[in-house]
């Protein structure tokens, strides 16, 4: 059964996303339109109908981000203004990066899903990343705010911890990575990114538009602050279940945040 979401504004969908619905189950789709820039883009979304955790909705959360960096990138070049950001470069995946919970639990399943060696390798990294970082992670944990601070990011940095996915200096887990990874851009040498408060990095996208989005509507429903990736597996472990709402209202709510951000 598929039925209209109530948010359609233009039926002419230039991107077409959807979560995994059950076998069975009903879903509901419908568009809406989002503004990048000067641009409008419409977007077509297939959800659960029944009641859902925020983390089943990642698969188009992820996409529609995907979607906005490529917009933006598109118009940065344009311009003049490339990305130099690519593969077999992980200046920026020794930085301090940041998840909402119910992203710490799609790491968690996504590890979880691993051949048993594979999953042991993981683990034993995250494992050895939480040990490395214990004495700022602590004050992170404890303080939303803190860990968000340029000092804290720098702290972090200097510990040359590379992130527990991070294999030949390129994400293992491309596909799947946390949305603050998808909208890491930058125009200026990569090379910069290893020393963030130099003040030599050029950020492409701006503001973190969908990280932003998604973040304070899942903060805000776990009644719990951002989460470090390091922190994921073992946070997940105690939290492994978000609290179910209705899979349109969850995107509805999404998207309002993101029309709010404008």
């Amino acid at each position: 059964m598929t039925t209209s979401l109530p948010f359609v504004r233009d039926a002419r969908a230039t991107v077409t996303l959807a979560a995994p619905v059950p076998d069975g189950a009903a879903a509901m789709s419908g568009t809406v339109g989002v503004r990048v820039g000067a641009d409008d883009m419409t977007i077509a979304v297939t959800v659960p109908a029944d009641p859902v955790a925020l983390d089943a909705l990642l698969p188009v959360f992820h996409g529609l981000t995907d979607a906005i960096v490529d917009r933006v990138a598109d118009r940065a070049a344009a311009t003049g203004q490339r990305v130099s950001c690519h593969q077999g470069c992980g200046a920026c995946c020794r930085q301090a990066a940041s998840i909402s919970p119910s992203e710490a639990r799609g790491l968690a399943r996504l590890v979880a899903a691993m051949p048993p060696e594979r999953r042991a390798v993981i683990e034993a990294r995250f494992a050895a990343a939480r040990a490395a970082t214990a004495p700022i992670l602590a004050t992170a944990l404890d303080d939303t705010a803190a860990a968000g601070t340029e000092k804290f990011g720098l702290a972090y940095l200097a510990l040359g911890i590379a992130c527990p996915f991070l294999e030949d200096e390129s994400c293992s887990i491309y596909a799947d990575r946390p949305m603050i990874c998808r909208e890491h851009l930058v125009s200026s040498p990569p090379v910069e990114c290893r020393t963030p408060g130099s003040g030599r990095v050029t950020g492409i996208m701006g503001t973190a538009r969908m990280t932003k989005a998604f973040r304070a509507v899942d903060t805000a429903l776990e009644q719990r602050g951002i989460l470090l990736l390091n922190e994921a597996l073992e946070w997940a472990a105690t939290h492994p279940e978000g609290v179910p709402h209705p899979g349109p209202a969850l995107v509805q709510t999404v998207f309002a945040q993101l029309a709010a951000s404008d």
